[in-house]
């Protein structure tokens, strides 16, 4: 257990806003953003790109924050891949991108995907 109470979950409309907080603070920590660009258009389109198209889109809380996320997106028949494995800056090394990580594994088996 890592003593702060991850709750994970599947994403809700009402995360959109705190889950581009954290994707845009964890790739700033990480000296790798991008910026303002079409490149991250699919997190603004959650909905359709992964939940409505044989995908997941996982977020972790704490303490009613997002705090974690994680995507599992389609691509080919048994086919899926691992996508936007974000957790907040202050929280890296509490095993959160590991708990994600294991439920989007899960989600995939339950999905019947051979490959991930």
């Amino acid at each position: 257990m890592n003593g702060y109470g991850l709750r994970i979950r599947r994403y809700e409309g009402g995360d959109r806003e705190p889950v581009w907080r954290l994707h845009d603070a964890a790739m700033r920590e990480a000296g790798i953003h991008l910026g303002e660009g079409s490149w991250y258009d699919d997190l603004h389109e959650i909905q359709n790109v992964y939940l409505g198209d044989s995908g997941e889109f996982l977020v972790g809380i704490v303490d009613d924050e997002v705090v974690a996320m994680g995507a599992l997106k389609r691509t080919a028949a048994g086919r899926a891949e691992i996508k936007y494995m974000r957790v907040a800056p202050r929280l890296q090394r509490c095993g959160f991108g590991r708990e994600i990580l294991t439920a989007l594994e899960g989600r995939a088996t339950e999905l019947g995907y051979e490959t991930l």
